[in-house]
């Protein structure tokens, strides 16, 4: 693997120049080493070109602002609220409110499980059939909940090229205005869709009414680290890793530090670049 410093002379000193990504606008940079001394020069330039792969990684993977993340929130609201206002006004389905309740409720739920869970909410488990029998739940809601998350766990991993990813994507774009929508983007705007519909659905099911406040209340709750996932299972305890006798040798700090680079998910270009600073 080669190794770029972006290292040039200018007179009797050095300096290092590179340009930044067309997404920040492809201008040059240019900053003084400050030495003419060549070994000292291709350090600090080392050291700088890490710093920056470090920050223009960073820069591609910034996702959506949060008013642009709420917006696209608000919309999803909206919009499956307007679904749920025109399904129970189907003269078809009106004076069935405790089936279109349990529906309801069956759909918010399994939302809500794939938005804590992802692809892990299903199949629903005979433990968690068991907890939600206990807490009240009947049979048919049981059922209604394990067919929607057979039918809708696939949003969990969701790309913009499938039949869910792209009309995520073309919501997003609608409600925030803008086209250029990145990987980052799309990711916070799929778990922004899910939670959106679950709350939307969940609100549903606990009133006849339509509430846009109480459904956001219940989406931003989702979106909480400290979202309780709902039926909840017993995990198994996990064992700690055994820990190795330190040793303070130069090879063996480097060994690991590449090694908590790598569990901490670094690019192997920004590892292997900062491995060779070490060296030098």
């Amino acid at each position: 693997m080669t190794f770029q410093s972006h290292l040039y002379r200018r007179g009797a000193s050095y300096v290092w120049r590179r340009r930044t990504p067309a997404r920040a606008g492809g201008r040059i940079l240019q900053i003084s080493l400050r030495t003419n001394e060549p070994l000292i020069a291709r350090r600090r330039a080392a050291i700088v070109t890490v710093e920056s792969n470090n920050l223009f990684d960073a820069m591609s993977v910034q996702g959506l602002t949060v008013a642009e993340a709420r917006t696209f929130l608000e919309f999803i609201i909206e919009r499956e609220q307007k679904k749920i206002a025109i399904f129970r006004a189907d003269v078809r389905h009106r004076g069935d409110s405790e089936s279109n309740q349990a529906q309801d409720w069956a759909m918010g739920t399994a939302l809500r499980m794939i938005a804590q869970h992802g692809r892990g909410a299903a199949p629903l488990t005979e433990a968690q059939a068991e907890a939600l029998h206990i807490e009240g739940r009947s049979q048919v809601e049981i059922a209604l909940l394990r067919e929607n998350l057979e039918n809708n766990v696939s949003l969990a991993t969701s790309t913009p090229k499938d039949r869910h990813g792209s009309q995520i994507l073309d919501q997003l774009q609608t409600s925030i205005g803008r086209q250029d929508i990145g990987a980052a983007d799309f990711l916070i705007a799929r778990n922004k869709y899910i939670q959106g519909r679950a709350a939307a659905y969940i609100q549903a099911a606990k009133d006849t009414t339509v509430g846009f406040d109480e459904a956001l209340q219940i989406a931003e709750a989702l979106a909480s680290p400290g979202a309780a996932p709902q039926p909840q299972s017993t995990q198994p305890a996990v064992q700690a890793e055994p820990v190795a006798a330190y040793s303070p040798a130069w090879e063996d700090l480097i060994a690991r530090f590449e090694a908590q680079q790598r569990k901490a998910e670094v690019k192997a270009l920004s590892i292997d670049q900062q491995v060779r600073i070490f060296r030098l």
